[in-house]
């Protein structure tokens, strides 16, 4: 259960960094306090479901993977790892965050 209550305080802050590097911060704010106050979000994070997890590391590989978008060869195995590692542990992650790889 604790994993899932840190994981659901790091999707948002992770949401909200991700954001404020593509929208105003102000845009950023709302839509991380929106995921955190989310009834969903505060379900599955009292209880062991792993959908916390899932989507701390759909966020973690997609902000890699734009991280190393248009920056040649040398970001491309890092943003490559990243995606390798999360779905060794969720193979859903690799199903779908492939396109956003590709």
């Amino acid at each position: 259960m604790l994993v899932s209550i840190v994981a659901s305080a790091l999707a948002a802050a992770a949401l909200f960094l991700l954001l404020r590097r593509w929208t105003s911060p102000g845009v950023a704010v709302i839509a991380a306090v929106a995921f955190a106050a989310d009834p969903l979000v505060w379900h599955y994070s009292e209880i062991a479901y792993p959908y916390t997890v899932l989507g701390l590391g759909s966020i973690a590989v997609a902000s890699a993977c734009l991280w190393a978008r248009g920056h040649g060869q040398r970001r491309a195995p890092i943003a490559s790892a990243a995606l390798g590692i999360a779905a060794g542990f969720r193979q859903d992650l690799l199903v779908l965050m492939l396109p956003i790889w590709i």
